[in-house]
């Protein structure tokens, strides 16, 4: 008999997270994927954290500075600038 995974609690921050970035066992997205249909809490967890990392990787790319630019930093004086700072 083929037995299906079955998750009975919430899912956990580490599982929601490998869930949405697709790092789970087939097993493990089967068990989570069941779970999600039943459980209305962490289906909005779900959701809620999909909506995060794609504003957040939206805002990464509307900030980033052309390429050209950041080839013309030297990279070794950014680093000691840093450095600085933190000491």
């Amino acid at each position: 008999m083929n037995e299906k995974p079955q998750i009975t609690e919430h899912l956990n921050s580490y599982t929601l997270n490998a869930f949405i970035d697709g790092e789970l066992s087939p097993a493990e997205r089967q068990g989570a994927e069941q779970h999600i249909t039943t459980c209305h809490a962490c289906t909005l967890r779900v959701l809620s954290a999909t909506q995060l990392k794609a504003a957040t990787a939206r805002a990464g790319q509307r900030f980033a500075p052309p390429p050209e630019r950041l080839a013309a930093l030297p990279h070794n004086s950014v680093l000691k600038r840093s450095c600085r700072q933190i000491l």
